[in-house]
């Protein structure tokens, strides 16, 4: 395994291209044991740490749990991730970081008050959670991401706390490195920050409370239960059949994730990695203050693009075009196992249904041996001189340009020699896919208004053509509907292995499409 890994790092500088990662600040905050979902979302998110600069986890309260915090249930899991915690290790992908140690997780390991929403927020209502995410804000000019999977208030406080002793203009900038994701609203405190707060970058669905039927994250597994979408998505691999099979009998550790009560893992996990490509999707630009995000240094006061990019986690759009808010959108037309074409918010997460479920499944496999050769990894995916394959590739081009893409430099990192190989069977994949997503591109809800790039396979290359002038709808070069300014199309690199279970890999091009003003 060391030497076949070494010989793909020097594959790499040979070439050109870096494998390096920056991993995005994650701070969580959890009503964990209010019913299992939180549990279950905390054990994927462990196998899947090492892509995050954990900041802290900390236990909160929400509608439903109102009254007390649960850190010890963080804090038994990062116990059993110990145990693991080696053998994971000897799985760290090339593009990615190492595992946080059991040690690191437990110094980061926080609560919050019990107490309800705002009943939270105010003069000596600090906690060393809502101390911690502050003081995590405060120490670095790159973004942190604060991932609600409860109620909102250790957020609420932190900003409170800083509001009480700073000017207007450094509120400001610490407002500006925030980048919050809140599934659903579940307690009043979020909503009162966003009042007070506007400019805050935040994600969430907007509905009545407890009408989870129609947020995007119910995707994940919730048409037995909400009716939605029913013969699109394949049910099977999200029971609690398959999960005993495939998640908790695989190793030690599936005995932390428990079986469901309504549905399979509530909380969609916001994963920001390029190459793995299971990111929650945000489109649009906004004007923001000083700070890094995941995507781009963000400069002050400049309209940026922020299209942190096509997920597994689901996909949102901006409210207005001078807003921070971002919520649900739908995919087109997609097709599902029955063959039958799907039209919704919940599309955006359950299309990548197997990709997600059975990458999961081969993350806890890695959890019960250290042995590299045993288990099944992920296919890197390279295009052009891409410096670093963990990141989009992004070109600007014109109407009607053609450009040539050539991902021969992927490679597996489970078969020997497969960095020089060039047809897609002898690198060891399955297959390998040039596809277009028009509906991160659409102006409306129909994907007909998105331009159609024109794309010729050959095996691991393809031509690409942009479609000339006259063929690119008027409303979309005008910035009308959905897309606002934003004028880039995405093509995505999609290649699957021939391992058990089989795992994909993924690059994604965005064309900025330079259209007369």
């Amino acid at each position: 395994m060391t030497q076949l890994k070494s010989l793909l790092w020097v594959f790499a500088a040979f070439f050109g291209f870096s494998l390096a990662v920056t991993k995005p600040r994650v701070f969580v905050l959890t009503d964990i044991a209010n019913e299992p979902d939180d549990a279950m979302s905390l054990t994927r998110f462990l196998v899947y740490s090492n892509q995050f600069d954990v900041q802290g986890i900390c236990a909160t309260t929400s509608v439903w749990l109102q009254n007390q915090t649960r850190i010890d249930q963080i804090q038994d899991h990062i116990t059993e991730y110990d145990k693991i915690y080696d053998n994971l290790s000897a799985h760290q992908p090339d593009t990615e970081g190492p595992w946080p140690t059991a040690e690191e997780l437990f110094a980061k390991t926080y609560t919050g008050l019990p107490l309800y929403g705002l009943e939270a927020v105010g003069e000596g209502k600090s906690s060393n959670g809502s101390i911690a995410l502050r003081t995590a804000v405060e120490a670095s000019e790159e973004v942190t991401w604060v991932l609600l999977w409860g109620g909102g208030n250790v957020l609420a406080q932190a900003v409170w706390e800083y509001e009480q002793n700073h000017t207007i203009t450094e509120v400001e900038h610490f407002i500006s490195k925030l980048r919050v994701y809140s599934i659903s609203d579940q307690d009043d405190s979020s909503p009162s920050l966003r009042r007070r707060h506007p400019q805050i970058f935040w994600i969430y669905s907007n509905h009545a409370m407890n009408v989870y039927n129609t947020a995007t994250w119910t995707g994940i597994s919730g048409e037995i239960l909400y009716k939605f979408d029913e013969g699109g998505p394949d049910s099977s691999i999200v029971t609690n059949d398959w999960l005993q099979t495939n998640i908790r009998d695989v190793s030690s550790f599936g005995s932390t994730y428990p079986e469901f009560a309504f549905i399979m893992e509530g909380m969609v996990i916001l994963r920001l990695s390029y190459t793995s490509f299971k990111m929650v999707w945000v489109r649009g630009s906004i004007r923001t203050g000083a700070g890094k995000s995941p995507t781009q240094i963000i400069l002050p006061s400049k309209v940026v693009d922020l299209d942190i990019s096509r997920s597994w986690g689901g996909r949102y759009g901006r409210v207005t075009n001078q807003d921070h808010l971002f919520t649900d959108t739908v995919d087109t037309d997609v097709l599902g196992v029955n063959d039958a074409n799907y039209t919704s918010q919940h599309v955006t997460i359950w299309r990548w249904r197997d990709a997600y479920q059975w990458d999961f499944s081969a993350r806890m496999r890695w959890t019960n041996t250290s042995d590299f050769s045993a288990v099944n990894h992920n296919p890197v995916v390279v295009v052009n001189d891409s410096k670093i394959v963990s990141e989009a590739l992004h070109l600007n081009v014109a109407p009607g340009q053609t450009l040539f893409l050539d991902a021969s430099a992927s490679y597996d990192p489970d078969v020997n020699g497969s960095s020089t190989a060039e047809s897609i069977d002898s690198k060891g994949f399955a297959n390998a896919t040039f596809w277009q997503y028009l509906d991160a591109s659409s102006s409306q809800r129909d994907i007909d208004s998105a331009p159609k790039l024109r794309i010729v396979q050959d095996g691991l290359t393809a031509t690409v053509q942009v479609p000339v002038l006259d063929d690119i709808p008027t409303a979309w070069i005008q910035g009308r509907g959905a897309n606002f300014d934003d004028k880039t199309l995405h093509l995505v690199v999609e290649v699957w292995d021939q391992g058990t279970p089989s795992l994909v890999g993924y690059k994604r091009v965005v064309f900025d499409v330079q259209v007369p003003k």
